[in-house]
């Protein structure tokens, strides 16, 4: 791959990782809307303009925003087998009562199970 074609693979990476990021966040702050004054929120975003936001950032936001490392209060108590080896989840930033967060399958490498139709999906 030619030099600018890295550059731009990255940028797309990145700009739909930080979409994801900011549609995340969005969702939080939606739920915490509608919990604290009873209101819903519309929220719109796109990752030609996330880039265009990135790309026109003059340094890269890992020099402005230091990020702490993961401490064992950060991690579930059960340490499940994985592809890579014995770990732990992080927790949930934040929790909804009656929806816990739980899977069905431990962590593993893509294409580690052959794709499936559940039948959780059958009614959608």
């Amino acid at each position: 791959m030619h030099r600018d074609q890295l550059s731009s693979a990255k940028v797309v990476n990145d700009s739909n990782l930080a979409s994801q990021h900011l549609m995340a966040a969005a969702a939080l702050r939606g739920l915490t809307m509608r919990m604290t004054q009873g209101v819903g929120v519309e929220v719109r975003a796109s990752l030609a303009r996330t880039a265009a936001a990135l790309q026109l950032r003059p340094q890269p936001m890992r020099e402005l925003a230091r990020i702490a490392a993961d401490t064992p209060q950060d991690r579930t108590a059960h340490v499940e087998p994985t592809s890579w080896g014995p770990a732990a989840r992080l927790l949930a930033p934040a929790q909804i009562e009656g929806a816990p967060i739980a899977w069905r399958y431990p962590a593993r490498a893509l294409g580690a199970y052959e794709p499936q139709w559940l039948s959780s999906n059958e009614l959608l």
